[in-house]
């Protein structure tokens, strides 16, 4: 999105001041410049998304295994070893079980409080349908 908007800028100030061809070039290689900067500053916000999608992977996976072990004698090796992937994928996402069971819970009270919000604020109308829907009515919204 950057580069588009950078590209009509570079544009546009190319027709209003009539710069040389090779302006464009010059201006090219500072937008190269300028992306590398960014994405070695902000490495994370471009490449963690996918080790966040696989943290929740992991805790759907373990709260399904712990779900099912009643006795809760679930323990991280049992959650590898269930789950088909070596100890050292899910260490650096979890330290321990009570991190993973902290993750677990957590997921568990989002989970809550979005189906509490949904039934909460019930289903979304359009501003058209819902001024329709107050006329027709309206002894519902006298309060």
């Amino acid at each position: 999105m950057a580069t588009i908007a950078f590209h009509i800028s570079a544009n546009m100030f190319n027709e209003i001041f009539r710069t040389h061809p090779d302006g464009k070039l010059i201006q090219t290689g500072l937008l190269i410049i300028f992306c590398a900067v960014i994405l070695i500053k902000d490495r994370k916000f471009f490449f963690d998304k996918k080790t966040e999608i696989r943290r929740q992977e992991l805790i759907a996976a373990a709260r399904a295994l712990m779900s099912e072990d009643r006795r809760g004698n679930a323990t991280m090796e049992s959650i590898v070893q269930n789950l088909g992937i070596a100890k050292g994928t899910l260490y650096p996402y979890f330290r321990s079980k009570e991190e993973l069971l902290e993750a677990i819970v957590e997921s568990l009270v989002d989970e809550s409080v979005q189906a509490k919000t949904i039934a909460l604020e019930g289903p979304k109308l359009s501003p058209a349908l819902s001024k329709t829907f107050r006329e027709q009515h309206p002894a519902l919204f006298r309060f």
